[in-house]
């Protein structure tokens, strides 16, 4: 999850220049690149670097949202930040209100919707309330590999208690991820104990996986 959070920081800024967005601050311009620069060296061996560089990013953002609080961007990467504090609940309802702000004011971003619902299924939110932000992610960024890792993740961990409407939604996202990246696909669908999703799909595969994965996916319990 936290590996996650670190691919899409780079791909937030990325689309925040690809736009041209233009701040009222320089002040704030120049403090949300650094931000989104330095959050992006983070990864699953250094998860926040330190304390003390989570609490001096998290004031910069901070600040950087007093001059500009209508800047989705700033909303989204304080959400990231507050998410990647996994062991904090006060943490993670902040990160659902940045997240829910960046969403009112940029309600198109697939990430704002599939980091919205991996934060609120972490909180125990399953179901019929975790369905709108799966389908909408999904919606909007099919084709997003970040979008369609959580959307997989989360999807196929409450396959039981979605809809057919939900269900499709998360298969075509399993399906359009077989395409660019089987494995990850397979191992999410492994771990969530639904490998026969990614195994409908394992033809289309352009990368063909581990020859393990065939096997598996030619089983009984994995045909069932």
């Amino acid at each position: 999850m936290i590996a996650r959070f670190a691919l899409a920081v780079p791909l937030i800024l990325a689309l925040c220049w690809a736009a041209g967005l233009a701040l009222a601050n320089m002040r704030a311009d120049m403090t949300l690149q650094h931000a989104a620069r330095e959050m992006a060296t983070w990864n699953s061996v250094r998860p926040a670097s330190t304390s003390e560089s989570w609490s001096w990013m998290r004031s910069d953002l901070q600040e950087a949202e007093s001059f500009d609080p209508k800047n989705p961007v700033i909303q989204e990467l304080l959400g990231v930040l507050n998410a990647r504090r996994i062991e904090n609940e006060e943490y993670q309802g902040e990160a659902v209100v940045h997240f829910s702000k960046a969403l009112a004011l940029r309600p198109v971003s697939p990430y704002s919707w599939a980091n919205l619902a991996e934060v609120k299924y972490r909180m125990g939110v399953t179901g019929k309330e975790l369905e709108p932000m799966l389908r909408t992610a999904a919606r909007l960024g099919p084709w997003e590999p970040v979008v369609q890792q959580i959307v997989a993740d989360y999807g196929l961990a409450v396959w039981e208690e979605i809809d057919g409407e939900t269900r499709a939604a998360v298969e075509q996202i399993v399906a359009n991820g077989m395409r660019r990246n089987p494995l990850a696909m397979l191992q999410i669908s492994e771990r969530r104990g639904r490998l026969q999703v990614p195994c409908r799909h394992l033809s289309e595969a352009r990368r063909t996986p581990d020859a393990k994965w065939t096997i598996l996916c030619e089983s009984t319990e994995a045909t069932q």
